[in-house]
């Protein structure tokens, strides 16, 4: 889900840079949908948390490098333009969130900070969809990694 759909469920407003809040927004949202995982995607980072999240950090990656490549270069872009918008550096405030976030929930948590985009025409539509299809995707590629222990 993203941040408005996550604040719509906990019917508030939240601070998505501050580790603390979202730390006890996490455990309220796993709670009120039952799930053993949760993922959530914003502007400044995307994560997972709950069962197998550190499992799930490659898809994070894919998904948060597909959509940023969708937001820099739209519909049209090649393998070389996914490869470079991966290999772009992170926003800041959204690695020092993810830190902050792992030394509150430790191994409950995969947090991953989004990429620094300086592109000033950009593409906002669809943003979702391309995060999760990147998700996906990377998903696939790794193999099973969310298997039931036992």
């Amino acid at each position: 889900m993203n941040e408005d759909e996550l604040q719509n469920y906990l019917g508030r407003k939240l601070p998505l840079l501050s580790a603390r809040e979202m730390a006890q927004a996490l455990l309220e949202i796993k709670v009120l949908l039952g799930t053993r995982t949760i993922l959530i995607h914003t502007q400044h980072w995307a994560l997972t948390y709950g069962q197998n999240a550190e499992r799930l950090e490659n898809a994070l990656m894919g998904g948060i490098a597909l959509a940023g490549t969708r937001y820099r270069f739209g519909d049209d872009f090649t393998l070389e333009q996914y490869a470079s918008t991966r290999a772009l550096p992170s926003v800041e405030n959204g690695a020092s969130f993810a830190r902050d976030l792992k030394a509150l929930l430790g191994t409950k948590v995969c947090c991953l900070p989004s990429k620094r985009v300086m592109e000033q025409n950009v593409t906002t539509i669809g943003l979702g969809d391309a995060f999760v299809g990147g998700f996906l995707s990377s998903l696939s590629d790794g193999g099973v990694v969310y298997r039931e222990k036992g």
